[in-house]
């Protein structure tokens, strides 16, 4: 997320400090905004890791292949949600 989106929904969210722009603030706001962000992406990777297992389960006692393709599919959406956090953002 870039400087001016944190400023934007920091405002939004009702912060007032006429120093928002100010380095020392900014600092302060964005390492919390990627905390936030980082414990997002953790609680959406988990959950997409626990709808891949509960098909995993499926398929093994169904040989349904719609269970295989869902496990497939949740396991590539965890990946991406991983991999969003790996990327080093803007300074």
């Amino acid at each position: 997320m870039d400087r001016t989106k944190v400023i934007e929904l920091a405002r939004e969210a009702g912060f007032q400090s006429p120093r928002l722009e100010d380095k020392t603030d900014y600092f302060m706001l964005d390492r919390f905004a990627a905390l936030v962000a980082a414990h997002e992406r953790e609680q959406c990777a988990k959950a997409c890791e626990k709808v891949g297992s509960d098909a995993w389960k499926l398929w093994e006692s169904t040989k349904d292949t719609q269970h295989k393709h869902v496990e497939h599919g949740a396991a590539q959406c965890t990946f991406a949600i991983i991999a969003r956090g790996e990327v080093t953002p803007p300074t």
